[in-house]
């Protein structure tokens, strides 16, 4: 299951403060697609400033409604053609995953001690910094027999 592209919930961009610009950089210079996503609760202020990161790090903003269907074939015609798997990160403490009706990977960041088995379609991290380590690992699990040496995304 290679990583074609990174969505990034709100929930975990406002959840950590400073880090969640530095890992939106990496996801751009590594030239993963990237997006963030949010919900039609969040506020004003939030949004431009969801917005404002985008544009920085040229990603795009999707809203995420009630029918999460609907975002999803949105996102999904927008990203047709990134040749892998498509990572949704979100919060711990934020059901809307529950809701998706994809084939997307899902990435929980804050839960501790909680691992998945080998094909499901949820994994845990305790940390956002973990995702790029978790990006490696799936790149090199669907890459097979390989030796990765070295994995940096420049910061």
């Amino acid at each position: 299951m290679l990583v074609g592209g990174v969505i990034l919930d709100e929930s975990i961009l406002f959840q950590v403060r400073g880090g969640a610009g530095v890992l939106v950089r990496k996801l751009h210079r590594s030239n993963i697609p990237t997006a963030i996503c949010y919900g039609l609760d969040l506020s004003a202020h939030k949004v431009s400033e969801l917005k404002r990161m985008g544009v920085e790090y040229s990603c795009e903003c999707f809203l995420l409604n009630a029918f999460m269907d609907d975002a999803v074939n949105q996102i999904s015609t927008a990203w047709s053609d990134v040749g892998g798997s498509i990572l949704y990160h979100v919060s711990h403490n934020k059901d809307s995953f529950r809701k998706l009706n994809c084939h997307w990977l899902v990435i929980v960041v804050g839960v501790e001690g909680v691992r998945a088995c080998d094909n499901s379609t949820v994994l845990y991290i305790n940390k956002l910094e973990e995702l790029p380590l978790t990006i490696c690992r799936l790149n090199k699990k669907a890459i097979g027999d390989a030796q990765i040496v070295g994995y940096i995304m420049k910061p």
